[in-house]
């Protein structure tokens, strides 16, 4: 994982509403090497659901990066790029969850399209996006055969950042500033019931980093060896923080 040379320690306070760095910037902590960002694709019966997860780091980055600050004072810490749950009083993901920003940002940087024609997107309610990742549903008027999808999440913050993503029949795609549009085929693919009619069929429990580093491995094995490095370097990450929890 890469370490800031410089700084190795920063608060985030966020008060009367506006978000105050302590003697750094946001791009300092930045540490687009550490576990990855993950986004699990499937079908609606409108079109098309992605969900959005990233490693608490990377959340708390994103928190001051779009300035989600609700002016209660909350306090996130990091020392070295790495968010310090125990001397903090707020963890990003709750803070995002809360912050209308959320939604302009990921709407912004995640875009459907099909045929053509752009699908609407909206971001589902979420309590923490830690736990559950952030999902955002794309209305694409019905079930769409294919459908070329952008994310660029956290790229324009540091143009090193990657996103593995899955999605329905096996398939994979690794996300960077080089390789942001991926078309994905829905054919065929089970469909995930929309918010309130029942048990989703495609719907699991968030997985935490290691697990979808994983999942990762797996599913884009076959992209590369610079997948598999990349992935490798987030499983050691995420043991060696288990073994210091």
């Amino acid at each position: 994982m890469r370490r800031p040379g410089g700084l190795r320690r920063a608060a985030i306070t966020s008060a009367a509403g506006a978000l105050a760095w302590c003697a750094t910037t946001p791009a300092a902590v930045a540490h687009p090497f550490g576990d990855p960002q993950s986004a699990e694709i499937s079908v609606t019966p409108q079109g098309l659901r992605i969900t959005w997860n990233a490693a608490v780091d990377d959340l708390g980055l994103l928190a001051a990066w779009i300035g989600a600050s609700d002016g209660t004072g909350s306090l996130m810490v990091f020392e070295d790029g790495e968010f310090l749950e125990d001397e903090s009083t707020e963890l990003p993901g709750a803070q995002l969850a809360r912050a209308p920003q959320l939604a302009d940002y990921l709407l912004d940087r995640i875009e459907v399209s099909a045929a053509g024609e752009v699908c609407a997107g909206e971001l589902l309610h979420v309590d923490d996006v830690e736990t559950s990742g952030a999902t955002l549903d794309f209305d694409c008027g019905g079930p769409v055969p294919a459908a070329d999808v952008r994310i660029a999440t956290l790229t324009d913050i540091d143009g090193t950042y990657r996103i593995l993503a899955a999605g329905p029949h096996g398939q994979g795609h690794l996300y960077s500033t080089v390789a942001a549009v991926h078309r994905w085929v829905l054919r065929d693919a089970p469909v995930t019931s929309s918010p309130g009619a029942g048990a989703a069929e495609t719907t699991a429990p968030a997985a935490g980093p290691e697990s979808r580093a994983h999942s990762a491995m797996t599913q884009l094995g076959s992209i590369g060896v610079g997948v598999v490095v990349a992935v490798g370097v987030a499983l050691h990450v995420a043991r060696r923080r288990r073994s210091r929890a």
